[in-house]
């Protein structure tokens, strides 16, 4: 949302000339500051957020910079009342600023004052791709350039590393991510704090009315979405969960027409093109289908120079901002786990990187990872000790 921020302006920061009027001649022209705007449509760190000023060289720092002379420098930052925010884990844009600064993605921006100035900033959480090792629940943060994994934490539940997770998504309503479990972790469904590690169940599926949980989606009505298994529609689902409770909703079978059987998921979950479309990862091939699980279309994969698209299953499938989907793709016939960039229009892979060497690892359940999804950097812990 954008936020009113009173007294000093966020967005807009309007230098008003005051005219030297019957002041001396030599006197300094000066401006003063009005109220604005921040734009944190995309920032979910919490604070409020409001501008700090320094006319000083970053000496000092003030709400309310008072009266600024012609030719200053003013340095603008933004707090959140608990921190200042750094681009370390947050993205800045001043370039709607008129003037617009030198400095336009940096933390700080640097104006000089030579007549009337806005000041316009949009704060954006960076997102950084994850994976946990689903042998022993350790967070990885992914290079998308190459696929290069740094680790980061790991989520634990009572005090043991968690194993067996299968997928995972960030709900920036309540800064918490979700996570849900292979069949072999009971298909189980979790709340976790990224930033301590900790996981709470919410359903441990006692019933066994799904198999394991596979990739999660936040669902059209703010909680959460993943496909399963269903053993009461014995069939490929999509079922949400309440994020509150864990409760699950209604099993939707994934199917072509009254077909059940038509097609086999083997995880992948992402939105489409809008939020009543999502895209399913199956063996050798994509489906795009309602949140309803009726299928309206499906695409089949092109092979890469290592991966045969006849023995790949798009395991894992996240969105990016700019619209670019990730997939992880086991190619059973290698029992390699590659990281792609899917074109979902056409079933073209474009190859990152293997996240697991067949030649060298061929168990996925010792080696492997899962619940690849974009978290924001701020909420990731600095390295937890592995157990």
């Amino acid at each position: 949302m954008k936020r009113i921020i009173p007294g000093i302006a966020a967005v807009a920061l309007m230098i008003l000339v005051v005219l030297p009027g019957c002041k001396k001649d030599e006197d300094p022209v000066t401006f003063s500051v009005n109220a604005g705007v921040i734009d944190d449509e995309e920032y979910t760190a919490g604070g409020t957020l409001s501008l700090l000023f320094s006319t000083d060289d970053g000496s000092s720092w003030v709400a309310d910079p008072g009266k600024v002379e012609e030719g200053s420098v003013v340095m603008v930052k933004v707090s959140s009342g608990d921190m200042d925010l750094t681009s370390d884990n947050f993205e800045f844009d001043w370039s709607a600023s008129e003037p617009a600064p030198a400095n336009p993605t940096d933390d700080v921006a640097v104006f000089q004052v030579e007549g009337t100035l806005t000041v316009s900033v949009k704060v954006t959480d960076i997102l950084d791709l994850v994976v946990v090792k689903r042998s022993d629940g350790t967070v990885h943060r992914v290079n998308t350039t190459t696929g290069q994994l740094t680790l980061k934490g790991m989520i634990v539940h009572d005090s043991e590393p968690l194993a067996g997770l299968r997928g995972l998504v960030y709900d920036p309503a309540t800064g918490m991510c979700f996570s849900s479990a292979t069949a072999q972790g009971n298909g189980c469904f979790y709340s976790v704090n990224m930033k301590t590690g900790e996981a709470s169940l919410l359903n441990n599926n006692i019933e066994s009315a799904w198999d394991g949980i596979a990739d999660l989606i936040l669902a059209p009505d703010g909680n959460i979405m993943g496909v399963i298994y269903s053993n009461i529609e014995y069939c490929m689902s999509l079922v949400t969960f309440n994020k509150s409770t864990g409760v699950a909703g209604t099993h939707y079978p994934v199917m072509l027409d009254n077909d059940k059987e038509t097609h086999w998921s083997s995880g992948g979950l992402t939105y489409g093109s809008s939020d009543d479309q999502v895209i399913i990862g199956a063996w050798s091939e994509v489906l795009k289908a309602g949140t309803n699980g009726q299928i309206s279309q499906y695409i089949s994969l092109q092979s890469t120079t290592n991966i045969d698209a006849t023995s790949a299953a798009l395991m894992d499938l996240e969105k990016a901002r700019d619209g670019t989907i990730y997939a992880m793709v086991w190619d059973e016939s290698k029992y390699d786990l590659g990281l792609v960039t899917l074109d979902v229009a056409t079933g073209a892979m474009t190859e990152i990187g293997l996240l697991m060497d067949g030649e060298t690892r061929s168990d996925l359940s010792t080696h492997g990872y899962h619940c690849l999804a974009f978290v924001p950097r701020h909420i990731l812990p600095e390295v937890i000790p592995v157990k």
